[in-house]
């Protein structure tokens, strides 16, 4: 078995974050949300300033192959092997110019085996392999919110009339957010295995007992710097956090790295029926744990997931669906 695949990314957009601008009313000045709506006092106030346009072009590609092979009349063993480079995109406005190189080094091998048992006893089967994810295009198009051409500025407890009064409008030089990708990002990999031992109860009925699990290296995590600190003579208050940011020219800044991991474990118990008084009947019981040591596999960096932090994750059933198909397939 062979094959190869190529994908033209094109990642086109002119969408700001927050084109129209965005009140928000906090608990804040010794009030809840609602009353700092009522009274007008809004704790902060975003907008965009200047052009997002950017049109990011790459290729994604894969290559595979495996094989089949009958070792003995019980033993049957699979092998195979993915390449999965993806290339750096590259804007062709111009406006854009990533830090990061293309990914070239995806090799992803996976193994698996099944053996049939003595008697009635039933199979074993077992799995494994390292499978990539990507860069997602949300993720690397952070890029376009950033100066010369486009600012992203937080005003702390502004006017609600002119929030942006004495700030000016040139985007390349009025204080701006940073959005930062690193110079050694790549994409994120998985190590997933699976062991399981199939029986039949009776003539109907089946059983099936295992295990799967992961360990996901090099997931996005999201730095939050230049934070607001404690200075002498500038009162603590939520006006002047952007005074007491250590660098003057910047709000908050947002570095992305690979800097998380994630880990499954779980223990599976299956019975199931092709028929029975004529239905087909299967249920599942699932023992497991998720835990992520920053953000998971989904994390994308942008947005509100921009924020996310070490804690227990919630189950995908996209990866539920994936290890079933493994364990199909004797992987």
């Amino acid at each position: 078995m062979a094959g190869i695949n190529a994908t033209r990314l094109q990642f086109t957009s002119d969408e700001p974050e927050v084109l129209r601008g965005l009140e928000q009313f906090n608990p804040d000045f010794g009030n809840d949300g609602i009353t700092n709506l009522r009274l007008g006092t809004p704790s902060r106030y975003l907008v965009s300033i200047g052009t997002a346009y950017r049109a990011f072009r790459n290729w994604d590609m894969q290559a595979y192959i495996g094989d089949r092979w009958q070792a003995t009349s019980k033993l049957t063993l699979q092998a195979a092997l993915r390449w999965e480079p993806m290339t750096r995109p590259r804007d062709v406005s111009g406006m854009s110019q990533l830090p990061f190189d293309s990914d070239w080094n995806n090799f992803g091998p996976a193994l698996g085996s099944a053996y049939r048992l003595p008697g009635h006893w039933g199979v074993l089967r077992a799995g494994g392999g390292i499978f990539f994810g990507q860069i997602f295009p949300v993720t690397y198009g952070v890029d376009r919110f950033n100066r010369p051409y486009n600012s992203r500025v937080l005003v702390q407890a502004p006017n609600l009339a002119n929030p942006l009064a004495g700030i000016g409008t040139d985007p390349a030089t009025v204080r701006s957010s940073e959005f930062k990708l690193s110079p050694d990002l790549a994409t994120p990999y998985s190590y997933q295995y699976n062991f399981s031992w199939e029986a039949d109860l009776t003539r109907n009925w089946h059983f099936t007992a295992g295990y799967v699990g992961s360990r996901t290296h090099k997931l996005f995590y999201n730095y939050v710097l230049n934070r607001a600190v404690f200075v002498p003579g500038i009162p603590f208050t939520t006006a002047t956090v952007s005074d007491r940011r250590p660098d003057k020219n910047a709000f908050e800044i947002l570095d992305t790295h690979n800097g998380s991991r994630a880990y499954y474990d779980a223990a599976i118990a299956t019975i199931s029926t092709p028929r029975w008084h004529g239905l087909n009947l299967s249920g599942s019981y699932w023992f497991s744990k998720a835990i992520d040591l920053g953000t998971d596999y989904t994390f994308t960096a942008v947005g509100n997931s921009s924020r996310d932090s070490a804690g227990q994750s919630g189950i995908d059933s996209r990866s539920e669906e994936h290890t079933s198909e493994l364990q199909s397939r004797g992987l």
